[in-house]
């Protein structure tokens, strides 16, 4: 169910129920794909690195057959999740309770995954 990429660590936090940790590890997962697929410095971090990775114009992971609407998007996907899902859990604020919203998160992760390996 989980992409196989994301980290045992992700994993491992989600069979004990600390579900935030699981969901923080599996972007965190993402966001060294991202910089390492990109060329990034360890200095960019967060939806800052995702707006330029996926920039429609410069971004090196932009898909380039993608008409520039779409490219938007993606851009727009990857920066709100790393805001919404990634940035409570990054920042100490618990809020996961729920098996399934933990697990909801995690193929959430899954598919940004799937996307920077196709980049």
């Amino acid at each position: 169910m989980f992409h196989p990429a994301l980290p045992d660590a992700a994993w491992n936090a989600f069979t004990v129920g600390d579900y935030d940790t699981a969901v923080f590890e599996a972007f965190k997962s993402i966001e060294v794909a991202v910089r390492t697929k990109g060329g990034f410095a360890s200095t960019d971090f967060g939806g800052a690195l995702m707006k330029k990775a996926f920039e429609p114009d410069t971004g090196p992971l932009r898909d380039k057959a993608a008409p520039r609407s779409r490219q938007k998007a993606r851009c727009d996907l990857f920066t709100g999740a790393f805001g919404e899902i990634r940035n409570p859990k990054g920042h100490n604020d618990p809020t996961i309770t729920d098996t399934l919203v933990a697990a909801e998160e995690l193929m959430t992760a899954g598919v940004l995954r799937r996307i920077v390996d196709n980049a």
